[in-house]
Parts: C-alpha cells; structure tokens; sequence
C-alpha cells in the first residue's frame, strides 16, 4: 500500500517531489513507487473535488494534508505535525449587502450528531 500526501500547491510539496524524483502522471497527481502528491489547489472544494476526480480510497493505506491546510496559526512550527480534532467553516453562509450570516444565523445546522442528538452549527 502507499501513502498519499495532499497539499494545496505544488510549492508546498516541491522539495519532496524534486527530492525523490516523482513522475507527474497529470496535472494533479504526482507518482512514486511508495509515496503519491496530489496538487488539488487551494481551497476545501478544490480539495474535495481534485480528491474526488483523481484518486480511489483504497489505493492508499494513509492520507496526510500537508503544507498550511488551511490554518493560519503563527504559534506553531514550522514542519510540525497536528492532529485535526474540529473544523470550523467559517465561509459557508449567505452574504448580505451589510454582512456576512452564518448557516447558524439563518437557521441551518451544520451536520447532527444522531448518537448524541447534538446539533452542531457553523459558528
């Protein structure tokens, strides 16, 4: 089995796939006999849509997001690895002409818990 690591630009995966010399098999996808790179673009849909186009669960045994992954923390080191446990959408919602309404301010839950009965909200 192999390992896929996804990283939002090619920037961010370019010393390992310079280092290991990797084949690029498209535009995305980035191959090597132990380890794949997946280049989505940045941005949870492009994630979800590159992830969904190009690659099938079961090739890989781990997936690891590397680069930034969408956090912004100036706290943590540089090549550290975090474990994610909460995501917060903070960009799904509806903009108005005076503000931007979250899914829980417009009366949308976010997912349901079913086990615990807890409605969680993109707040």
């Amino acid at each position: 089995m192999k390992l896929l690591l996804v990283t939002a630009t090619y920037l961010e995966a370019q010393r390992i796939i310079n280092s290991l010399s990797f084949k690029r098999k498209n535009q995305y996808l980035y191959i090597h006999p132990r380890i794949d790179i997946l280049v989505t673009g940045i941005g949870m849909v492009n994630t979800a849509f590159v992830m969904g186009k190009e690659i099938k669960p079961t090739d890989y045994e781990k997936m690891v997001n590397i680069g930034i992954a969408g956090s912004f923390d100036h706290n943590r080191k540089l090549g550290e690895l975090v474990e994610v446990k909460e995501e917060i959408f903070v960009d799904l919602g509806v903009e108005t002409e005076s503000s931007f309404l979250s899914l829980e301010h417009i009366g949308f839950a976010f997912y349901t818990d079913a086990k615990n009965k807890h409605i969680f909200y993109n707040s």
